[in-house]
């Protein structure tokens, strides 16, 4: 006998076990319209494939924060052998997905500064010192880079310092 059509369910793995124990997939209709599994939605949930037919399913990813996500989703095939463990490895899969933020690192001085002299005031380092003594410094407490007193006739292609701009998170 040649089955007209299969009623399948995308459903998470804990529905999946519920819709078992309630007596397996054929005890209800497919569901149809969007489904929400965690941060994802997958659409169609449900439906009916025809021998030879393929269903393209979409699954979107809606994530707040920056977090990794992951969920369990199964497949349930209406009047599939419960025995086959081939089809029930298969139908089991796993949908992840991370979100982050791209960011410029402003705090980390050290490391912004990597190349120059950081001070922990530049009060301070005014009452040990003249302005002039002052080499090319980063005060923290002032959040101010100095180049310090500067005779022009004397750099007349400039002073020349290099930062370090750097994104420390992952990039989308």
């Amino acid at each position: 006998a040649i089955v007209a059509h299969t009623p399948l369910a995308l459903l998470s793995e804990e529905q999946a076990a519920e819709l078992e124990a309630k007596g397996g997939a054929g005890a209800v209709a497919p569901p149809t319209g969007p489904r929400e599994v965690g941060k994802f939605v997958v659409e169609p949930s449900g439906g009916i494939v025809e021998p030879g037919q393929s269903v393209p399913i979409e699954v979107i990813f809606n994530p707040e924060g920056q977090a990794l996500y992951k969920e369990a989703l199964a497949i349930v095939v209406a009047g599939a052998d419960p025995t086959d463990m081939a089809a029930v490895n298969g139908s089991h899969f796993e949908v992840v997905g991370e979100s982050c933020y791209p960011a410029i690192n402003t705090t980390d001085f050290r490391q912004i500064f990597e190349e120059q002299m950081i001070i922990s005031s530049l009060a301070e380092a005014l009452q040990d010192k003249s302005e002039q003594d002052i080499r090319p410094c980063f005060a923290e407490e002032e959040k101010v880079f100095t180049y310090g007193s500067v005779v022009c006739s004397a750099h007349p292609k400039g002073i020349c310092e290099r930062f370090k701009i750097s994104n420390p998170n992952k990039i989308p």
